[in-house]
């Protein structure tokens, strides 16, 4: 038992200094001379690949967002990036809602509750489902697997609301872009 706990221990502090050196390094690094080292549509380019597989998972979403305030704060105009990011974001999303629609019947049959969360969507009104997948969109900055694996379950189809995430999407890195542009000097003043 004790030896357990240790171990623990030791994997905790290991992740802890490796999390700091990777905090420190990242400090050292210059947005404004990164993007200007990498050259803009270079970095559009990467962004535009990064984005097809990183804002779907829980798991990759955060460091996707980090690494947009980070070329955004680096003097990209952040209109540009909302258009290169969201139909990349949404190609994304599509592509999961489309993996996630084969494995419908298996999530319904494993988790009965979610499957009744998608019956009654699936009862709600379309122009509901659509304008209620574009404010999720838009407005929510949490992953989207959730939402995709709703309206799987609804029976709702890609060709149906691409078009809302689209725009949701756009929405939300249009206003997460300007957001870190505007705010980015507010704190270099607030901190001197």
């Amino acid at each position: 038992m004790l030896r357990a706990n240790r171990k623990r221990v030791i994997k905790l502090v290991v992740f802890l200094v490796l999390l700091g050196i990777f905090a420190w390094v990242g400090m050292q690094i210059d947005p404004v001379k990164l993007v200007q080292t990498v050259g803009p549509g270079k970095v559009y380019i990467a962004l535009f690949l990064v984005s097809l597989v990183s804002a779907v998972s829980t798991f990759t979403a955060a460091p996707f967002y980090v690494s947009l305030g980070v070329v955004i704060s680096g003097g990209l105009d952040p209109t540009i990036v909302a258009a290169v990011v969201a139909p990349a974001v949404m190609i994304g999303d599509i592509f999961f809602l489309e993996v996630v629609e084969n494995a419908a019947e298996l999530v319904a049959q494993k988790a009965r509750w979610f499957a009744r969360i998608g019956e009654w969507v699936d009862k709600q009104p379309r122009w509901g489902i659509y304008w209620g997948t574009y404010i999720y969109f838009a407005f929510i900055p949490i992953s989207a697997d959730m939402i995709l694996s709703i309206l799987a379950l609804a029976n709702v189809k890609a060709k149906e609301i691409w078009a809302y995430i689209l725009l949701g999407n756009f929405t939300f890195f249009l206003l997460l872009g300007h957001l870190v542009h505007r705010g980015v000097p507010m704190v270099e003043r607030l901190i001197g």
